[in-house]
């Protein structure tokens, strides 16, 4: 049983090989493989011309081997940060939409994807530090970072590692709220709870994580990508991921750089307390799950845009949105802030 990927993507045949073997642990192995098979076959609007990532390994400071991949050449860097058990490929929709305009990098975090193992201990600190590895690797000066779920966290820490080199950080869906820390209790309930049966409970959580409406390939290929991760990895990481709420309310006083926060309307969003514990600007995209990058990549890459140029007008008190990004967002079920809500960054919303 063979998963097809496209030659350069970025799930390389390594990571498709490890979706397949999870599959043959799992109900439905057929239709999982098939699903596999469709999936990475899928395209986003990309722009013509643009050449398929480069994958190279650099070493993070504690020597684990961090393995990312980079194209394109603008000015500014992009660098996309993936979540817990999950790896660089769930960003492969945004690699080209983004490389006619950027230089754009994804990478694995150490006991992720094609990354090395075998860390002491897997903090968010430690994976703060194997962002900036690859950011001093490549000689990023200009870069911004998009960071999904757990991946928001470990970006806030390379921010504060190297804030001569970041220019703004992007959260995707990391924080719905902020203010209310989960008690040590409950963080290791909730992490107890994957101890039985890591896969069975895997597949709750992913199914969790989407509407109804979701593409039902999509979420089969998640649950089983993230339940081929390494239980004893998993389980470190874990409740470091859900308890760093307490961690990230210390160091956001100490950001230097605006922070604006995607988040979907699939559960509720406390704009409010994001604002006030200083992110810059909440942008809500609605009809989407967790995965909002992968379930709507095209109007994800859009609201992206903007968010980049949030990061670039947040000096100008309310400046509006100019150009194609803001015009096609119209009636794109896509929601801001309110226009002139005070940050400490400049002004929360838009003139949507």
């Amino acid at each position: 049983m063979v998963c097809c990927h496209r030659p350069g993507s970025l799930l390389g045949l390594e990571a498709a090989l490890r979706v397949v073997r999870v599959a043959c642990r799992v109900d439905g192995e057929k239709l999982l493989a098939e699903s596999c098979s469709r999936y990475l076959g899928r395209t986003t609007r990309a722009s013509p011309g643009i050449i398929w990532p480069v994958s190279d390994v650099v070493q993070s400071a504690d020597g684990i081997p961090i393995a990312f991949e980079s194209a394109g050449t603008g000015g500014r860097a992009l660098v996309f940060i993936h979540g817990w058990s999950c790896d660089r490929a769930y960003w492969k929709a945004q690699v080209p939409a983004f490389a006619d305009r950027h230089r754009v990098v994804a990478l694995d975090l150490a006991g992720h994807g094609e990354s090395g193992g075998g860390r002491a201990a897997y903090t968010m600190a430690a994976f703060g530090a194997d962002v900036a590895a690859v950011m001093d690797h490549l000689g990023l000066e200009d870069a911004v970072l998009i960071g999904h779920s757990m991946g928001g966290d470990a970006i806030l820490e390379t921010a504060l590692l190297r804030p001569d080199q970041v220019r703004g950080l992007v959260w995707v869906d990391t924080y719905a709220t902020l203010g209310t820390p989960r008690t040590p209790e409950e963080v290791q309930e909730f992490t107890d709870s994957f101890r039985p049966d890591f896969v069975a409970r895997i597949d709750r959580l992913v199914r969790r994580f989407f509407p109804e409406t979701s593409d039902p390939e999509l979420i089969e290929w998640i649950m089983a990508d993230m339940s081929s991760a390494s239980p004893e990895i998993a389980l470190d990481v874990f409740p470091r991921a859900i308890g760093n709420h307490g961690r990230v309310l210390e160091l956001l006083p100490q950001l230097r750089v605006p922070l604006v926060s995607i988040n979907p309307d699939y559960w509720p969003v406390d704009a409010d307390a994001l604002l006030r514990h200083g992110v810059a600007d909440v942008l809500v995209m609605s009809g989407v799950g967790h995965f909002l990058m992968m379930e709507d990549p095209d109007r994800f890459n859009l609201l992206l845009d903007v968010a980049l140029r949030r990061l670039d007008q947040r000096a100008h008190d309310g400046d509006c949105l100019v150009g194609d990004a803001f015009d096609d967002l119209r009636g794109r079920q896509v929601r801001t802030r309110p226009r002139g809500r005070r940050t400490r960054h400049g002004v929360s919303g838009s003139c949507l």
